[in-house]
């Protein structure tokens, strides 16, 4: 006898839109005459991520988001996933985070370090749903991603050094921490201190000074 396989799963749905699905049976000879159908609607997409003010860095990035209450669903796990524009095996991802449903809305920080100054990056969310149906949950679904938001980290910003001053007149400094960026030159700076009209002179040195 033949088999015919009962099961069918089409992934090219768009999100949060209502569908009617419908089966008919054939024999080989002749269709069913009637349509078997079914209506339900498809899950909105995970948020999309924001950054946080003021923590766009050259190697690191705070990013959010925040969940709502959702009639159909709740996503159970959250997590976030960053990548160099176009460079999929650059990918970073976060430890998801779990969260208390009953504490909607609520607001979740991730934070990636460890990136590269002045690069081109793309991030989005991704978060695993439950079926919320005759208030119960039913097994975790596959997870979804959001639409991305793209970002650029700053310019590397050297630390300022600590200098000490012997007594013999050498002027001395340790390599401060270069924040992703090579350190190219120093700046030596001379004030004259205690003069109202500040004379300031200035002279460029190696890398490689001491």
């Amino acid at each position: 006898s033949r088999v015919v396989n009962t099961n069918y799963t089409y992934n090219r749905l768009s999100p949060e839109t209502l569908y009617e699905l419908g089966i008919l049976v054939n024999n080989g000879v002749l269709n069913s005459t009637t349509l078997s159908t079914v209506i339900n609607s498809t899950f909105s997409l995970p948020p999309r991520p924001v950054l946080k003010e003021g923590e766009l860095k050259n190697t690191s990035v705070v990013a959010m988001v925040t969940l709502n209450q959702n009639d159909s669903a709740v996503l159970t796990t959250v997590g976030m996933f960053i990548q160099q524009y176009g460079r999929p095996d650059t990918m970073q991802s976060s430890d998801t985070q779990p969260y208390d449903i009953l504490s909607l809305p609520v607001t979740l920080e991730f934070t990636f370090t460890g990136l590269d100054t002045n690069t081109n990056y793309t991030l989005f969310t991704s978060a695993t749903y439950r079926n919320y149906s005759f208030n119960e949950y039913i097994l975790p679904i596959i997870s979804d991603i959001s639409p991305s938001i793209n970002l650029i980290t700053s310019d590397g910003v050297p630390d300022a050094p600590n200098i000490t001053l012997a007594s013999d007149g050498v002027l001395s400094w340790t390599k401060p921490d270069d924040n992703g960026a090579t350190i190219s030159r120093y700046i030596l700076r001379y004030v004259q201190s205690g003069v109202d009209d500040v004379i300031t002179e200035t002279e460029d040195l190696a890398a490689t000074s001491t």
